[in-house]
């Protein structure tokens, strides 16, 4: 696939943004070079990485697009869809492998579907990576993406998705101000159906995740994505704030009601327990396990799928995990309402 397709227009564009990928890009890249589709365009997004992802990439990719200082993930996406000739852009995150039949699949939805916009995928679940913060993160975006109603959705996660090019083009794109990997790519598809467009959730385009995180890295990653999803919220208080994140009405995305409730309990336990430390009591201790069970409830869907894919220990391992991470989504949350209260809108 390394030579340049001899049709003059693609059907398909894959566009891969790469910022110091070397450890996942070259087994991204064989896996899109590997699925079957000779006629499709791969351009590789190499955002100023101080590693080999461009020496990678240029191994592989049929264009490969450098940028001269780093920009961030939405810029990297605008540029490879500047550069794509494809009817369809279907963008791959440089840690994702997709299967052998994924773009296949795609170019079969936008055939079978012509009024959809778009195509949202899903991380395979159980993932190939084994640690349980990585695990975690990877069974709960499974289950809460699948768990939407019907067959559309407002969510775009650039994990692997895909979107006409000229409704890209239309709906303008990544919000470049956006910094880092946070919410540019939820905030274009709640753009997309706010605008009248489809996004096709397809359960079958499954694909693994390779992200392997440590605890610190997972959850400064929930508390940037906390921060992000607060200012995007405050930026657009009825369409986001109500509807897509405090969930009034149908939202037709992975943003629970439950989830939502998770986080002041999460931060009612971790009082509680400081509480504990400095004047234990059986009535404390009472109270702190039953906020442990209101937890548990308010996770209970999310838990009981770890459950049936990885058995009892490893839903009680995530029933921490959830802890954690709504410690770090709440702070998030808090730290974004200050610093957008104090102008720092982006």
């Amino acid at each position: 696939m390394a030579a340049e397709s001899s049709r003059s227009l693609p059907d398909l564009s894959i566009v891969v943004p790469a910022h110091d990928a070397a450890g996942t890009l070259r087994r991204c890249l064989e896996a899109v070079c590997g699925s079957g589709l000779d006629d499709a365009e791969l351009i590789v997004v190499d955002d100023k990485s101080a590693d080999d992802s461009a020496r990678i990439a240029g191994d592989l990719c049929h264009r490969l697009v450098r940028l001269t200082s780093r920009r961030g993930a939405a810029a990297a996406r605008n540029a490879g869809a500047r550069a794509a000739r494809g009817a369809i852009i279907v963008f791959v995150d440089a840690d994702v492998v997709i299967a052998s039949d994924t773009l296949h699949r795609v170019r079969e939805d936008f055939s079978r579907h012509p009024d959809v916009a778009a195509v949202q995928s899903l991380y395979r679940c159980p993932g190939p990576v084994a640690n349980p913060w990585s695990r975690y993160q990877n069974d709960y975006y499974h289950y809460s993406l699948r768990r939407v109603p019907g067959d559309h959705t407002s969510v775009f996660a650039t994990w692997c998705a895909a979107v006409r090019r000229d409704v890209f083009l239309r709906a303008g794109g990544f919000d470049e101000r956006i910094p880092g990997a946070t919410v540019e790519d939820e905030e274009f598809g709640y753009t997309l159906v706010d605008k009248g467009y489809q996004i096709l959730l397809d359960r079958t385009l499954l694909v693994d995740h390779l992200a392997d995180y440590t605890l610190g890295r997972f959850l400064i990653r929930r508390f940037r994505m906390g921060r992000s999803q607060m200012k995007s919220a405050l930026r657009h208080v009825r369409l986001r704030l109500l509807r897509r994140y405090a969930n009034v009405g149908s939202n037709l995305t992975h943003h629970s009601r439950r989830i939502v409730l998770a986080i002041p309990v999460s931060w009612g336990i971790a009082l509680l327990l400081g509480a504990l430390l400095v004047m234990p009591g059986w009535r404390l201790l009472a109270v702190f396990l039953g906020a442990w069970v209101v937890l548990a409830c308010l996770g209970g869907g999310f838990l009981t799928h770890v459950r049936v894919t990885h058995g009892w220990v490893a839903a009680m391992v995530s029933l921490g995990m959830l802890w954690f991470d709504m410690l770090a989504v709440g702070a998030g949350l808090m730290v974004g309402a200050l610093e957008y209260a104090v102008g720092r809108r982006f």
